[in-house]
């Protein structure tokens, strides 16, 4: 066998040995994961049931900030049961396994000392303490703990640059996914508009990674990374051939090899491949083209008006495909950009000409407070916690092999560039954790930290995923260790 046949993270279990380069040129990364029972790799099939299940991460993205009146409980207690209020009733089935954290402000996108900042600036001092205007700042907040460079991009309370830090999730890429196929995953859903509006991830300092928005690009990547060679992809993909009818013979052939409950787990996932191949080429998306061909010049592509949620479950899909199979453990998703303009004319708004920003810009006077309007903001925010609850549904569906499921291993948190669009306020930022980490948080709860610094939220995630020697995030003088309360 050649060193390159022993590669530690393909380690062939001989109780089904099949033909191995076949099936790894053919199936591709995705398949050859979501088939993960052939590899001894940490996947939900095929993994040591003696050994916990890896924890995997997830930072989401979204938006204009929320409706505060419909999103915190009314309690001013410092910890609660958390209550499904109006945002939050589309997970209504999912609270026991959330969080949802008020008082976690993005004190370092204006702050290189706590308490540099003090209340009663106003809303343009405030944005002229460091570069970037209110929508621009948190999305490089969010995950590094940091602050804007400056730069060039232009923008309400421009200009400003890349933000200044690696971001968490890069982090958790070098110390739990260095051994994935891909060590990261940075997915987003018609992200477009001024810099540095559209990205979550960083690198490190003025090195953004970008979100891939095509999701036939992002299929078409995850199979060329399988040593598939450009011709026989070329080949499979135009010819709009399953992957599954492709390797017919060799899935045939492995069946009579395993034990009945590994062929109903690996039934299940090959499914689960169907079912995306159908979405990306089936005949009810007849104008869902294949990877080869040119999106953007077909009349469903990334940035089609309209297309928003479908493109959005589409994305979806691949990550959790992505994570169930083993290739990540690690990925974001921004739904939009940090200005977000889309429309919702689907959700039945009262005024279906006024898109996302605009919504939740209206003032805090009058107009405001009329209930349609605020109804029409509610319903936006809704949107996103429906999309939650179905990414949350899923990863409970996957079995692990240790008896629990992906959604109890993986860790997530949502998030927000604002506390509210119509006043910019940094304080108060949406933050809901959801999964659990492996057991490390205790689910269920609502807590107040009435305006501590996010800086201290980031180290408490790294500490739930297992990184026990993270005593700091982001600024320095901004961070004051982790949240109490917080870890079991």
């Amino acid at each position: 066998m050649s060193k390159k046949d022993k590669s530690p993270d393909l380690t062939l279990d001989q109780r089904t040995a099949v033909n191995r380069r076949k099936l790894l040129s053919g199936m591709g990364a995705m398949t050859v994961g979501l088939t993960s029972g052939i590899w001894k790799v940490s996947t939900a099939f095929g993994a040591d049931a003696k050994v916990p299940a890896a924890k995997r991460f997830i930072g989401i993205f979204t938006p204009n900030g929320t409706s505060p009146e419909n999103l915190w409980p009314t309690t001013t207690a410092a910890e609660a049961p958390l209550t499904a209020t109006p945002i939050l009733k589309p997970l209504d089935k999912y609270l026991s396994k959330m969080l949802l954290l008020k008082g976690v402000d993005y004190l370092s996108t204006v702050e290189n000392n706590l308490g540099d900042w003090k209340d009663g600036t106003s809303e343009a001092a405030t944005f002229d303490i460091k570069p970037g205007g209110p929508h621009m700042k948190g999305p490089a907040a969010f995950l590094t703990g940091g602050s804007l460079l400056h730069g060039d991009f232009g923008g309400s309370g421009g200009p400003a640059g890349w933000g200044d830090r690696m971001s968490l999730d890069q982090l958790f890429a070098q110390r739990i996914g260095s051994k994935s196929r891909f060590p990261s995953l940075e997915i987003g859903v018609q992200i477009g508009g001024q810099e540095p509006l559209t990205t979550i991830s960083y690198a490190d300092a003025n090195k953004p990674n970008r979100p891939e928005t095509n999701p036939w690009n992002l299929y078409k990547r995850i199979f060329a990374d399988a040593n598939l060679s450009a011709t026989d992809l070329a080949k499979i993909v135009s010819e709009r051939k399953s992957v599954l009818d492709f390797l017919g013979n060799e899935i045939t052939t492995l069946k009579t090899r395993l034990s009945a409950e590994d062929k109903i787990s690996l039934d299940s996932h090959l499914t689960g491949i169907r079912a995306l191949e159908a979405q990306i080429t089936g005949s009810n998306a007849a104008q869902c083209k294949i990877p080869t061909l040119t999106p953007r010049t077909d009349a469903f592509n990334e940035n089609t008006a309209g297309k928003f949620p479908e493109l959005g479950r589409m994305q979806t899909d691949l990550m959790i495909l992505a994570h169930s199979c083993g290739l990540t453990q690690v990925s974001t998703f921004m739904w939009d950009n940090a200005d977000g303009w889309h429309f919702y004319d689907r959700l039945g708004l009262s005024n279906p000409d006024l898109n996302h920003h605009e919504i939740s810009h209206l003032p805090a006077d009058a107009n405001r407070t009329l209930a349609s309007l605020v109804g029409d903001l509610v319903k936006i925010n809704s949107f996103y916690s429906e999309q939650m609850a179905y990414l949350m549904g899923q990863l409970a569906a996957i079995p692990e092999a240790d008896g629990s499921n992906m959604l109890d291993s993986t860790l997530m948190i949502w998030g927000n560039e604002l506390g509210a669009g119509n006043t910019h306020t940094l304080h108060n930022i949406p933050f809901i954790l959801a999964g659990g980490a492996g057991g490390a948080l205790k689910m269920g709860r609502y807590l107040n930290y009435k305006g501590l610094p996010h800086n201290n939220l980031l180290v408490s995630l790294a500490n739930a995923m297992g990184l026990s020697d993270i005593k700091t995030s982001g600024i320095r003088g901004v961070c004051t260790g982790p949240l109490g309360n917080f870890t079991v």
